[in-house]
């Protein structure tokens, strides 16, 4: 509970300093408008849960592969901090193709976990298998929103890969493979 509650007091501290260096009319200037029509798949709904908003952008991204329209739909679940910062749409989903994150779009089965969720605040893990039936896992970071148009909504601030270590064998053990995690924050930009 306590490394929980410090993930998400390191995150709030994160997404504030975001809030106070970024400003609407540094967006304007950069030509990354998160309310642009053509960029964005209206589809946030305070009755979303975090959950729900991860199930979403991943389908959508593996459905773009097929239909680029799709973006739309996880670009518009992200926060609109976290458009500003990694818009517009089209950076976007050249980034979320690229490593850490092309093993959201490119994967064979994938799998939301329930979400701990801490006032305004939630973290949802997610792990994808590829074809080659590697597993990876996200960590997703989302926030409640409290601005119109999105007031109530959880959208989503942050994507975290978790790097899965080369298994290997331990000398204290007959088993082949030992499973470790190393983190390794990334934002989504």
């Amino acid at each position: 509970m306590v490394r929980t509650g410090l993930l998400v007091f390191i995150f709030f501290l994160g997404w504030v300093c975001t809030k106070l260096l970024i400003s609407d009319d540094a967006a304007t200037l950069s030509g990354a408008s998160e309310t642009a029509s053509d960029n964005v798949r209206m589809v946030a709904k305070p009755e979303l849960t975090p959950e729900e908003v991860v199930e979403l952008q991943i389908d959508s991204l593996n459905k773009s592969l097929a239909d680029p329209e799709a973006m739309k739909t996880c670009f518009g679940l992200a926060s609109p901090s976290n458009r500003q910062a990694t818009g517009p749409l089209e950076r976007f989903a050249t980034m979320v193709v690229s490593p850490p994150y092309d093993h959201l779009a490119y994967c064979e089965q994938w799998q939301v976990g329930a979400a701990t969720i801490e006032g305004d605040f939630a973290v949802v893990l997610a792990t994808t298998v590829d074809g080659e039936n590697q597993v990876h896992a996200y960590r997703f970071f989302l926030v409640k929103q409290r601005e119109p148009p999105y007031e109530n909504c959880w959208l989503t601030e942050a994507v975290s890969a978790l790097n899965f270590l080369e298994s290997q064998k331990t000398p204290d053990t007959n088993s082949d493979s030992q499973t470790a995690f190393r983190s390794g924050e990334h934002r989504i930009d």
